[in-house]
């Protein structure tokens, strides 16, 4: 957990039936309109800049996926290409620094061309100090792809594949009180929308409040951080109350700790509609009526993370776990909290100057925060690189991915795997000004 905020996601269950995905329409005229704007105010202050560097991208992927709609019934494979155009934009000065990227992920499949798309991301951090003490700090992102994207990435549910837009925002301010300690308050507003009417579209507000104070030279740092978090969707609104305590610790300029922990009390309304009979006094007719009912349900619980950061000269490692609450979205009535417990790791090593390895993994359990549902999922991916520079602005990736879901941990046959292997041609040239 960081200043920030969380990450929040809808996620769902898989479904045993094939449907076309929606069309992906371009990013709406306001966020091009939005990113124009941060674009023009950047270069007009080019001229107070003390660096800026723009560094466009392309990668170029041929692959192949052995269930290409990650369905125990929809068992299909198939070969995919990729063109993924982008650009990373940086921006510093004195005053200003901007921080953003975005890129269009086109794929085609070979024999499945129903699920040929575009996906589209858009990501922007700014940030400008208003006085010597204040700083106002923003972002915002747009993200259009599927559910087996980054919403697999994010919780860790494997869901029915149908496309999916989130757009998130948000704004912080903060107050040097010191030297070493600040204080500051932050609001994000996300939406989540769906493709397919088989999930339910869902709106989160989140508001926090924080407090840092540093001591021992700036190598430890105490964070106090309440905040409030609001679902809302048409089947559920969930109230979430939270404390978080964070301590962060540099053993070294390489190897550094971060843990965060504290309570939180969420309550959940739950919407639903049932039949009756109702009798109609003007008529004398008796009648079968829908009628809308609510439900609610109140727990404590906690949150928490703790990760681990160590580079050598030529290896890097980050480890760490995470305790969440999330917001599940997905095919019928199952609109609710989830906790989320996540294990990871993240690993690179250089064989030598152009050559190197990695390996990422996560294990994720899933399970329901409430009494409306019964979720209890498990779910780990695997995924080995190898990497090969070609020179300074190009490269080569080669890299298999493993993934598999357990919905009942007493049935092996619950499971449902996946393979995946591509290779990679990558090509950027950064230019700074």
């Amino acid at each position: 957990m960081k200043n920030g905020g969380e990450e929040l996601s809808g996620f769902g269950c898989v479904a045993e039936m094939k449907l076309t995905p929606a069309p992906c329409p371009l990013p709406p005229a306001p966020l091009c309109l939005v990113i124009l704007l941060i674009y023009c105010i950047s270069f007009s202050t080019a001229a107070l800049a003390e660096e800026i560097t723009l560094t466009p991208l392309v990668d170029v992927t041929a692959g192949y996926d052995d269930n290409v709609y990650y369905s125990r019934i929809i068992d299909e494979s198939d070969y995919v290409a990729t063109g993924r155009p982008g650009f990373i934009f940086d921006y510093e000065s004195e005053l200003f620094n901007v921080r953003s990227r975005g890129s269009m992920e086109i794929l085609r499949y070979l024999h499945n061309s129903n699920l040929n798309r575009e996906n589209y991301y858009a990501f922007f951090d700014g940030g400008v100090k208003l006085t010597e003490r204040f700083t106002l700090n923003g972002n915002f992102s747009f993200v259009n792809d599927t559910t087996l994207d980054s919403q697999l990435e994010e919780t860790g549910i494997v869901t029915f594949r149908t496309d999916r837009k989130r757009y998130n925002g948000g704004l912080e301010i903060s107050y040097g009180l010191s030297e070493i300690s600040s204080a500051g308050f932050g609001y994000n507003h996300q939406s989540t929308r769906y493709g397919s009417d088989v999930y339910e579209d869902y709106d989160y507000d989140y508001f926090r409040f924080f407090w840092n104070y540093a001591f021992n030279d700036g190598l430890d740092q105490l964070t106090v951080l309440p905040y409030y978090g609001y679902w809302r969707s048409d089947v559920s609104d969930v109230n979430n109350y939270g404390l978080s305590f964070g301590f962060s610790h540099a053993f070294s300029e390489t190897f550094s700790l971060e843990v965060f922990a504290g309570p939180r009390y969420t309550q959940t309304e739950r919407k639903y509609t049932v039949s009756q009979f109702a009798y109609d006094p003007t008529t004398g007719a008796v009648n079968l009526v829908l009628k809308e009912m609510k439900a609610s349900d109140n727990n404590w619980g906690g949150t928490g993370s703790l990760q681990v950061k160590k580079r050598w000269e030529s290896s890097s490692v980050t480890a760490g776990y995470a305790h969440e609450l999330t917001y599940n979205s997905s095919i019928g009535d199952d609109a609710e909290p989830i906790n989320v417990d996540r294990f990871y790791m993240n690993a690179t090593h250089r064989i030598y100057r152009r050559l190197g390895v990695g390996f990422s993994g996560s294990y994720y359990i899933s399970k329901s925060a409430s009494s409306f549902g019964d979720q209890n999922r498990r779910y780990f991916t695997l995924t080995p690189t190898l990497n090969y520079d070609i020179t300074r602005n190009y490269s080569l990736n080669l890299t298999y991915s493993y993934q598999r879901q357990l919905y009942d941990q007493s049935d092996s046959d619950s499971a449902l795997d996946r393979n995946r292997v591509w290779i990679t041609f990558m090509w950027k040239l950064p230019m700074e000004w």
